[in-house]
C-alpha cells in the first residue's frame, strides 16, 4: 500500500526504504516478527524481479499468485529472534519456547535459524552457523591425474590406465529376456 501511494506520487520506493517502513506497517499484537516480515518481503521483491527479467528475455511468464496463510510452510529469521537454551529449548520471537530434538550441537556463531513445516505436520528448525577459522583440506595433492570417459573403454587416466566398460544395459536386457519368457509361461 505504502509502495503504490508513492508510486501514484511519482516517488520510488528504494528496497532499503521499504526495509526500515515495515516494522511499523505490522500492527501491535500481531506474532510476526519484523526481521521475519522483512525477509518475506526479500523474497517477494526477489520474485518479482526474477518474473520481470524472463519477462523481459521473451519468455512467458504468469502472475504471482496470493499465498493464503495455510500455505506458507517457512518463516527465517536473520540476525535475531531466536535463541537456544539449556534443556534443548529453542526461544522464538513472538512465539516463544519451544522443545525440540537437537540431534547436533551448533558450531560457532549462529546467524539465523529457518523454522519449516513440512507435509506431514511436523516442524522442523535448521540452525545456520559460521566457523571461525580457516577451513583446510585434508588431501595432500601429490600427482594430478586427468580422466576420460570413453565408449569402449569407460575410463581412461593420465597414466594410461583403462576400465572396461560394464555394459549394464547389455546385461539387463538379457536378463529382462528370461524374465519375460518365465512371466509368459505363467
Amino acid at each position: 500500500m505504502v509502495e503504490q501511494d508513492a508510486y501514484r506520487e511519482g516517488y520510488d520506493v528504494k528496497p532499503d526504504e521499504m526495509q526500515r517502513m515495515i516494522p511499523a506497517m505490522i500492527p501491535e499484537g500481531t506474532p510476526l516478527y519484523s526481521k521475519a516480515a522483512q525477509t518475506v518481503w526479500n523474497q517477494f521483491m526477489n520474485n518479482v524481479h526474477v518474473l520481470h527479467s524472463l519477462s523481459r528475455k521473451g519468455k512467458k511468464v504468469g502472475v504471482l499468485r496470493y499465498k493464503p496463510r495455510s500455505r506458507y510452510r517457512s518463516i527465517n529469521y536473520t540476525q535475531s529472534g531466536f535463541k537456544f537454551l539449556p534443556d534443548n529449548v529453542l526461544k522464538i520471537s513472538k512465539i516463544g519456547k519451544v522443545k525440540c530434538v537437537i540431534h547436533r550441537k551448533p558450531v560457532g556463531n549462529i546467524k539465523g535459524v529457518i523454522v519449516k513445516k513440512d507435509l506431514t505436520g511436523n516442524w522442523f528448525a535448521t540452525a545456520l552457523c559460521e566457523e571461525s577459522g580457516v577451513l583446510s583440506c585434508s588431501l595432500e595433492r601429490k600427482k594430478i591425474v586427468g580422466i576420460d570417459i570413453g565408449i569402449n573403454n569407460f575410463p581412461y587416466d593420465s597414466d594410461g590406465r583403462k576400465i572396461d566398460n560394464p555394459r549394464i544395459l547389455k546385461n539387463q536386457k538379457r536378463n529382462s529376456r528370461g524374465r519375460n519368457v518365465n512371466c509368459q509361461r505363467k
